[in-house]
């Protein structure tokens, strides 16, 4: 290949992308995801976590009930205590999802 031919197949892009400082354009980016399916997940979050908060009292309640009628069987203690560890970590994750979603908008969209 001539090297004139590489030099203007080189300087095409690197033109077109300092174009706009040269005219003092200012480059306008759209948002990478679109705010409308933004809200859709908002809201299908806010359902999840809706039905997450009614289901957690209630596997502490089923491994209280576990505990009660273990009976001094360590394997059904052992059980109800890990339901219920396991309960308390999930609402922890659920409580600080939303902090969590927040934060990765902020730095996809940027702060609003």
């Amino acid at each position: 290949m001539p090297k004139p031919l590489i030099q203007k197949i080189l300087l095409f892009p690197i033109s077109v992308l300092l174009a706009p400082i040269f005219v003092n354009a200012e480059v306008v980016l759209p948002p990478p995801i679109d705010p409308n399916i933004m809200k859709i997940l908002d809201r299908v979050f806010i359902f999840l976590s809706n039905i997450a908060f009614a289901v957690v009292p209630l596997m502490i309640i089923w491994a209280a009930l576990i505990f009660i009628t273990a009976g001094g069987n360590p394997e059904k203690i052992t059980k109800a205590r890990q339901i219920i560890l396991y309960a308390v970590i999930g609402l922890v994750i659920i409580l600080f999802s939303r902090g969590i979603i927040a934060t990765i908008q902020w730095i996809i969209i940027g702060p609003t």
